[in-house]
C-alpha cells in the first residue's frame, strides 16, 4: 500500500485543512498518478521515483483538502521554483520528509502560510546543519532553551523552512538562514523569528514572526498562518 496512516491535525487560527499520511517510496509507480487522479506534469514525470513519490503524497493530501473546502477538483501545478501553484482563492504549503507528507491549507488567499516536517537531526548532522542555519548569537540562545538540544535545534531548522515557504509568494525569490534569527530563546510550543533585511515591502526588516511546533512521531512539524 502507498499511502497508509491519513492523520489530521488541529487546524491553526486562519486555515482549515492541516493534515497528513504517511507513504511508502518502495511501494510507488507510475500507474498510482493515473489510479488516484492525479496530474503528472512532465517535471515529475522525470524525475527519480523518491520525488515522484514525494509529489503524488503531497498532492493527494491537497486534493483531499479541495473537496473539504468545497471546491472542485483541479490540479495545483509546480512553480519554476517548485512552489506549488494554488488556485486563486487557496493558500497552503505541502511539506515531505521520510515517508511523511503535511498539507495546510487556508480559504484566504492572502494568507501567509507555511509547513515544513524534519527527522529530529542526529549529532552529525546537527554538526552539519547548526553552522548553516545559527548565527552565533543564535546558538547563545539555543544553549539556554530547555529540553532536548537536538530537537530544538531541529526545531529552528524547521522554523526557518516553514517562514521561507510561508514568505516566498510574498517575496518572489530565494533567500537565507540569515534572513530570520530568532527573537527569543526558543519554547516548547514556539519559535519567534525577526527579519534581518527587508525581503519585501510586506516583510519588512524587524517584522516577528512566530511559529508553532510539536514533536510527531520521532519528526519535527512546524507551522505559520498569518492572515
Amino acid at each position: 500500500m502507498f499511502i497508509s496512516d491519513d492523520f489530521n491535525l488541529e487546524p491553526p487560527h486562519g486555515a482549515e485543512i492541516f493534515a497528513g499520511c504517511r507513504f511508502d517510496v518502495s511501494a510507488f509507480e507510475p500507474a498510482l498518478f493515473d489510479q488516484m487522479n492525479i496530474m503528472r506534469p512532465p517535471e515529475i514525470e522525470g524525475a527519480v521515483g523518491k520525488r515522484q513519490a514525494e509529489y503524488l503524497a503531497g498532492r493527494y493530501l491537497v486534493q483531499r483538502g479541495l473537496a473539504q473546502l468545497g471546491m472542485p477538483e483541479q490540479p495545483v501545478g509546480t512553480g519554476a521554483h517548485r512552489q506549488p501553484l494554488w488556485p486563486p482563492d487557496v493558500s497552503g504549503a505541502i511539506t515531505h520528509a521520510d515517508g511523511v507528507a503535511v498539507v495546510l491549507m487556508s480559504s484566504q488567499p492572502t494568507a501567509l502560510v507555511g509547513v515544513d516536517v524534519e527527522t529530529v537531526l542526529d549529532a552529525d548532522m546537527a554538526a552539519t546543519v547548526a553552522p548553516q542555519v545559527l548565527s552565533n548569537s543564535e546558538k547563545e540562545l539555543l544553549q539556554a532553551a530547555t529540553g532536548s538540544a537536538l530537537e530544538t535545534l531541529t526545531a529552528v531548522f524547521s522554523a526557518k523552512e516553514t517562514l521561507f515557504k510561508a514568505l516566498f509568494p510574498l517575496v518572489g525569490r530565494y533567500f537565507g538562514f540569515e534572513a530570520a534569527i530568532l527573537n527569543a530563546t526558543p519554547e516548547q510550543r514556539r519559535i519567534s523569528l525577526a527579519l534581518t533585511q527587508d525581503l519585501s515591502p510586506g516583510a519588512p526588516r524587524g517584522r516577528v514572526f512566530d511559529i508553532a511546533w510539536r514533536l510527531h512521531d520521532g519528526q519535527v512539524l512546524t507551522w505559520l498562518v498569518e492572515p
